[in-house]
């Protein structure tokens, strides 16, 4: 009742205690929260949602990581990419794949199929990323290809080990 009262005090003191408890149980009731009109309490939701990462929050966290900018949106893909659950695989792969999004948010997606379940993931999308423009998507790339532990894209690993900018070889190196 805390949470969806008029009061902003009241209600950003119920997120921090409920917060604190990490209890999955209050991390949907938390996720709505990401939806409200105050961006101060919104960031701090998807945080909290993030540490909890429960599932079952995934519907409102979807919806942030779509329609979100910014730190809010970034917040709202890493709190699906802990979640490590089957049900984000398809918001992270379209999250991952989808070239118009920023780096971060592509990096952070690829990072959230690494951590989900072999069985539901998509090493295809995974090899792809290593593939990116952005060093930052490659390096996350490289790491959740290392995470999967999928021999599937060691010849890719391989190459960008070899020709790789920055701290690309260094992820190349740790993924092998």
């Amino acid at each position: 009742d805390a949470l969806a009262g008029e009061d902003l005090t009241v209600r950003r003191s119920a997120l921090r205690i409920l917060a604190a408890q990490g209890n999955p149980n209050a991390a949907l009731p938390i996720a709505r929260l990401l939806d409200g009109s105050d961006a101060d309490l919104r960031i701090e939701a998807a945080l909290a949602v993030a540490r909890i990462a429960d599932p079952r929050a995934a519907a409102p966290v979807a919806r942030a990581a779509e329609t979100s900018a910014g730190t809010e949106q970034l917040l709202a893909v890493w709190a699906l990419a802990r979640m490590a659950d089957a049900s984000v695989v398809p918001e992270l792969a379209a999250l991952a794949s989808d070239p118009g999004r920023p780096a971060g948010v592509r990096a952070l997606a690829v990072l959230g199929l690494g951590n989900a379940p072999r069985e539901a993931s998509r090493p295809d999308l995974v090899t792809a990323a290593l593939y990116d423009e952005s060093p930052l998507v490659q390096v996350a790339a490289l790491r959740a290809a290392g995470m999967l532990g999928s021999s599937e894209a060691a010849d890719d690993v391989r190459l960008l080990l070899e020709h790789g900018r920055g701290t690309v070889p260094f992820a190349a190196a740790w993924a092998l």
